[in-house]
This record gives structure tokens, sequence and C-alpha cells, in this order.
């Protein structure tokens, strides 16, 4: 939403006007009490939330007479509009893991969210894969549901001099990657018990280094987990747990990583994928679908939860020169199809599309 925002105020053409609510989104993306783990402040946040889309939003739609009212985060005002609504859909997961979320509240959300679409509402998604698992959650029309790549940026920040805090951090060695929140989807207990196999059985002198902080609940947050297994696995000082860093940091950390390892279960899309395409890290993936999507023939793809195939992921990369080269050259190729450039151009042809069809109607 932030390249959005920001493509949205630019001076480049554009087929459509848009109109942003708020107008200033960076501010919205500050430090604010909506940030506050304390359940207080959630609960704020969630009547915020809907004051703001179910009252506010459909006010302004009334004077202001939008084409199409765009939802950026799962659902739209559950009142009719006389406009098209699009909203957005990430992936699956208030559907897949619903022991991850309060009973009542999920619930709620599922029902705001069939309210929101009604019988002709249209959902953007960010892979075929979620496309099709979401006409089946949902139970509606396939040409309701269509899905657009999500793009990477390619601006980089200033490139950081000075690499002391590796050293504070405890880098001493070659090292594998993973970046992201420690959710249970994304299997970091497993990948921790597979890089202690594998460190048992190659005799390398590696690290592994998970940046990133706890998951935003406590029902599907696996830090606590992730910190045991490690120490009962007499691993620390090989696991390396740098928090939240920034951009520039994590630059030298895919600099020097000799691979990235996504061994997630539950992805709508999978960014690190292309983060890694970006900064020329060679890339292991599990066989998850959208994964799998994103990375076409530009990642070693081991079995999903099996450690055995992961582990011979492991020794490939490590010991083919010639085969991490590759990766990183497909990698590069593959990144073409993601420019912010691309994901604009089918977005505002998808829009076009979504007015003609209305007026079709």
């Amino acid at each position: 939403m932030k390249d959005l925002a920001k493509w949205v105020k630019s001076d480049a053409p554009k087929t459509h006007d848009y109109t942003l609510y708020p107008a200033d989104i960076e501010k919205l993306l500050k430090p604010n009490y909506r940030r506050k783990p304390w359940v207080l402040f959630r609960v704020m946040a969630q009547l915020e939330l809907l004051l703001w889309k179910q009252l506010i939003i459909p006010i302004k739609v009334f004077f202001t007479k939008p084409d199409i009212l765009f939802s950026p985060d799962y659902y739209s005002p559950v009142l009719p509009l006389k406009c098209k609504k699009v909203t957005v859909f990430y992936d699956t997961f208030f559907w897949d893991s619903p022991e991850h979320y309060g009973g009542l509240w999920l619930k709620y959300f599922k029902w705001i969210i069939n309210k929101g679409l009604g019988k002709d509402g249209q959902i953007l998604t960010i892979s075929d894969y979620s496309k099709i698992k979401l006409i089946n959650k949902l139970n509606i029309e396939n040409s309701r549901v269509t899905s657009l790549h999500l793009p990477v940026n390619l601006e980089r920040e200033e490139e950081l001099k000075n690499d002391a805090w590796l050293q504070e951090l405890g880098v001493s060695c070659n090292f594998f990657l993973h970046v992201g929140v420690f959710e249970k989807r994304k299997q970091l207990p497993f990948l921790v018990k597979s890089f202690a196999n594998w460190l048992d059985s190659s005799k390398e002198e590696f690290q592994l280094i998970l940046v990133g902080k706890r998951a935003p609940n406590s029902r599907f947050d696996d830090y606590d987990e992730v910190q045991s297994l490690v120490e009962k696995l007499g691993l620390t000082g090989k696991v390396l747990f740098p928090g939240f860093i920034s951009n520039s940091q994590l630059d030298q950390l895919y600099a020097r990583a000799f691979g990235y390892i996504l061994p997630s279960i539950n992805e709508g899309f999978g960014l690190p994928v292309l983060e890694s395409f970006l900064r020329k890290c060679p890339l292991i993936i599990s066989s998850q679908g959208a994964i799998v999507e994103v990375a076409g023939s530009a990642a070693l793809v081991f079995q999903m939860q099996d450690q055995e195939s992961l582990i011979k992921k492991m020794n490939l990369i490590v010991s083919d020169e010639k085969l991490r080269s590759d990766l990183i050259l497909k990698g590069e190729e593959r990144l073409a199809l993601f420019t912010l450039q691309t994901y604009f151009d089918k977005f505002e042809n998808y829009l076009s599309k979504v007015i003609m069809n209305d007026k079709n109607e």
C-alpha cells in the first residue's frame, strides 16, 4: 500500500483518477496506539476500524461517487453502495487455521467479509494459488476472483558501510538466513531441527540467522518454542536472533548469506522469494503452492515438512558453486516479472475491466 499510495501521488501517467482515504498513509504506519499489544488498545483499534469502514467510507462514497471502492484489507463496507466493490485478500489464513483466532471474533470477521462482498463484489488476490483457495472457501464464482502478483520495490536504502553490528550479533562463519515473524505456519522449529541434523551429518561450520520478532498473537507464536529448541539441541551461538533490523542491515545479511531457506507451509504469496532474488541470494523453498508459483525454476524445492528432503537441498547448495550461481541468475531474470511498473499497468487494466463489466451488467 505504501508503494501504491506513492504511485497515486506521483506524476506518472494513469488511466484512472484516484483518491486516497486517508490521504497520508505514512502517518498510519508510524508508532501509535494501534500497534500496542494490550487488549484494550486492540479493541479500540477494531472499533475505530469498524466506524471508519462501515460509516465514514460509505459517506465519502456517497459524496464523491466513485466507479470503484478499493479496499485493501479483506473486507468492504456492508452497506450497498452505488459503485463496484473490490476487496483485496492476501491469503485464506482465517479459514485454514481457525484455532489461531478468537472464536467470536472469527465468526464476526467471516460474517462481515461475506456481507461486504455481497452478491457481486470483486476480489483481487495475490497468487493463482490463493485464488483457487478463495473460490473454494467462499464458494463464489471464478469470475469474481482475479489474481495479480505483488511487485517488489527495486529502490534500495543507502548501503550500510559499518558491519560491526554483525560481530556484535555473533556472526562468525557462513550462514543460512530466514526473515519473518515467528508464526507457526513459518515452520521455524522444523527449520532449527533440520539445521541441527544437517550440521551433525555435514560437519560444516555454519550458522542459522532467524531475523524477525514474535507473532502478534500468542495463539500462533513460535518464538519461545524456537528459543527452547535451540538451547535443548546445543545450538546456542549457532542459531542467532537479531530481532527486527533495518533494511540496510538486512541487505548486509542477504549479501553474506550462503542461502535463504523458506520452509513455510502456508503463504498467500511468499514475498521473501522476491527479496532473495533482489539481493542475489540463492533460495531453498518448501513445496507450498504459492511459494513455488512465485519462485518458478529459480529456487531449490524440498518436500514440505520433509526434513531429509530439506537436508539434501542444503547439501546441494553448499557443495555446488555453479548451482548457486545459476539460481542467482535465474532469480534476477524472474524478478523482471515483478516490477512496480508491471504491477501498476496490470492493476489499471484490471480496474478498467471491472468498470466495463459493471456498465455492461
